[in-house]
């Protein structure tokens, strides 16, 4: 067994993962990749702030504030920040209250439908 084999075995995956994301430059990111991910992200940021009158996120929204700490981390759709725990429940949840996540470009389908 090699020596880098055992040093990455003491590496857990999260890590590598970090290093390699850290490392990374966008002019080495292919243009369409890069055109893909900003439409994922506006399509997440669209549907988040889309669920934000709903009453699960107005629910969740009141149970973060019970349960986590008030923080500088971004609630979307709400005047008010988090801690990052706190925020990342709330944004992650209300993404996907309404359920428009797109599951197939090929199939032209919507998990929805």
């Amino acid at each position: 067994m090699t020596v880098q084999r055992v040093a990455l075995r003491d590496v857990t995956l999260a890590e590598r993962l970090a290093d390699w994301t850290s490392g990374l430059q966008l002019e080495a990111v292919p243009a369409e990749v890069t055109a893909i991910a900003k439409r994922c992200i506006i399509d997440l940021v669209g549907v988040t702030l889309a669920a934000t009158p709903h009453q699960l996120t107005k629910k969740l929204h009141g149970y973060a504030h019970s349960h986590y700490s008030a923080g500088p981390a971004t609630v979307l759709g709400f005047p008010d920040g988090l801690s990052p725990p706190g925020a990342a429940l709330v944004n992650g949840a209300a993404g996907h209250v309404l359920d428009f996540d797109d599951t197939s470009y090929t199939g032209i389908m919507h998990g929805s439908t």
